[in-house]
């Protein structure tokens, strides 16, 4: 799942969201640049953090295998 952390602490779905892939072992990989506007439980729940989505898709691509936009 990749997640986009910045303002997340107002997102209700994507909170839900994200704890379904985490209690079901689907990596979360997040980006953003406002750690305060983060969910409280984001480091204990995300497998990686970027700043940016392009970062993040070059962990994918490099850690998961080639993806598609």
């Amino acid at each position: 799942m990749i997640l986009n952390l910045d303002s997340s602490d107002i997102s209700v779905g994507s909170g839900m969201e994200a704890e379904h892939a985490f209690c079901n072992n689907i990596p979360i990989i997040g980006f953003g640049k406002y750690e305060a506007t983060w969910y409280p439980w984001v480091k204990s729940r995300v497998s990686a953090v970027f700043e940016d989505l392009e970062d993040t898709i070059h962990y994918i691509s490099h850690s998961y295998g080639t993806i598609s936009r």
